[in-house]
């Protein structure tokens, strides 16, 4: 039996031998790796279908026989977010059944370590700076109605700058980070778990959290900083078609339970 878990990531992740992505492509990569010992030796490949804040790979799972063949390593807030902001032909808590919670990814503001912006505040003042000067800072996101667009936009509304930047959706968060690693843009966002493997380029200087990442514990939150924003992390699911049957939940839930810290909710 071969069991495909589709993310919604970048378009360059296509086998497990792939540099580390986008959010959600990181942690399906995990899962991937650690599961099939807990189904029999079960192989589990990760199929990246970026675009649509999750739409796509959404698609393509709807699109599967409800066998369990097919699932979704999901973020859970722009998976929402992307099919209630906007009619997709999609009804998240009909078309799908949630079968484990084992992650969740916060929201860092993100640039090139070479800008020596070390904090959110000095990003903010870079910003009202260049808008001054006449020119609009421009930042990435993996799709407007994504977590990140939703948060960074709320970040910018609420300390009076938005309208001194420009956004730029791309699709997935690996696309995300490469334009801001190739200078395309002046930030990002991203989840904070991705940022370490690009330590000697990228620098968080803020968390979009009132608590510190668990694992990723050196970007101080916005809380810390009394800069004004709006708490924005993701919950991390595996989701099956809404047809899969409850033996089939059971197992797969348990299974992912088993290799890690995870939470069952079917």
């Amino acid at each position: 039996m071969r069991k495909t878990i589709a993310a919604s990531s970048d378009p360059f992740g296509l086998s497990l031998d792939t540099a580390p992505s986008g959010g959600t492509d990181s942690y399906a990569r995990i899962l991937a790796g650690s599961i099939p010992e807990f189904l029999d030796g079960t192989p589990m490949v990760v199929v990246n279908r970026p675009g649509g804040a999750q739409v796509n790979a959404m698609r393509q799972v709807l699109d599967a026989d409800a066998d369990g063949l097919t699932v979704q390593v999901a973020a859970m807030g722009g998976a929402l977010m992307s099919t209630m902001i906007r009619d997709q032909g999609i009804d998240w808590f009909e078309d799908f059944r949630a079968v484990a919670q084992f992650g969740e990814t916060n929201q860092a503001l993100v640039v090139q370590t070479e800008s020596a912006i070390t904090t959110a505040e000095e990003l903010l003042a870079s910003i009202r700076a260049r808008f001054e000067s006449g020119e609009k800072t421009t930042w990435s996101h993996p799709g407007r109605g994504s977590v990140s667009h939703v948060g960074v936009t709320a970040f910018l509304e609420l300390n009076g700058v938005l309208d001194m930047t420009q956004d730029v959706p791309f699709q997935g968060g690996g696309e995300t980070r490469n334009a801001l690693l190739s200078g395309d843009v002046d930030f990002s966002a991203s989840g904070v778990h991705t940022v370490p493997a690009f330590a000697d380029r990228l620098v968080a200087v803020g968390l979009l959290a009132e608590e510190r990442d668990p694992v990723v514990d050196n970007v101080a939150t916005l809380a810390e900083q009394g800069v004004d924003f709006v708490p924005t992390s993701s919950p991390i699911i595996v989701a099956a078609p809404a047809g899969v049957s409850d033996e089939y939940v059971e197992c797969l839930a348990t299974a992912v339970a088993k290799r890690g810290r995870a939470q069952v909710i079917s």
